[in-house]
């Protein structure tokens, strides 16, 4: 194991890692390197001065890479030219408008190793705003830039009623064994009536397998009727 001492960088800046051995030479490092990023929460990623407040205008310029270590107040507009990463903790990125452009990187987990926590970016305002101009209000935008989104994997997103939900119901029953589906987790079910009225949003407060179906724990109770009722005609 080396452990390296860094001086300090006025930028964010990828540099190669070279190791040499007195009388034996350089070790074999091709591929290897250090990443000097900043951190959301220092304020010398903000010019010694403080960290963004509420309703600021905040833009990561290119070529500076922010590791978001803390939640964010409410900001106005986020302008990301460079790289912003959540580090791997529970995070919620707050703002009226996000632009990720020119460029820009937003990012939650990788290919290589899914976000393992959660991840929330959480758009505030009001649909009457004023708009940016293509985009509209109230937005989430790329343009030339990158948004990467690596959650848990999960190989089963959806599922039947094995039986017919009724109102206020604090369970219901579900085809198939949902074992990748957790505590805590956010469903939503399915209208089976005319039109989007009836569609509820719930989250999963136990999980039990019984005889090739899963019995879902839910809260807060339905509102409506969820029909499972199969018919064949001809």
């Amino acid at each position: 194991q080396i452990e390296c001492t860094t001086p300090n960088s006025s930028q964010s800046m990828v540099v190669k890692v070279e190791v040499h051995v007195a009388n034996e030479g350089y070790s074999n490092s091709s591929g290897v390197a250090f990443e000097f990023i900043d951190v959301w929460s220092s304020i010398y990623t903000w010019g010694a001065m403080d960290i963004p407040v509420e309703g600021d205008f905040v833009v990561i310029s290119p070529n500076q890479t922010i590791l978001l270590d803390v939640t964010t107040p409410i900001l106005s507009f986020l302008l990301i030219q460079g790289t912003l990463i959540f580090d791997e903790i529970d995070l919620t990125l707050n703002s009226e408008y996000i632009l990720v452009t020119d460029g820009g990187l937003l990012q939650v987990g990788s290919e290589e190793s899914y976000f393992k926590h959660n991840a929330v970016i959480r758009i505030h305002g009001h649909v009457r705003k004023p708009e940016l101009p293509v985009y509209g209000t109230k937005v989430l935008a790329v343009r030339d830039g990158t948004l990467e989104l690596h959650g848990k994997p999960i190989p089963i997103t959806w599922s039947r009623l094995n039986h017919t939900a009724n109102i206020n119901d604090t369970e219901i029953v579900v085809e198939g064994r949902l074992e990748c589906w957790e505590v805590g987790d956010e469903a939503v079910i399915a209208t089976t009536g005319f039109g989007p009225v009836g569609n509820e949003r719930v989250h999963i407060t136990n999980v039990t397998m019984l005889n090739g179906t899963t019995i879902l724990g839910i809260d807060p109770p339905l509102e409506f009727e969820h029909l499972a009722i199969t018919m064949s005609k001809g």
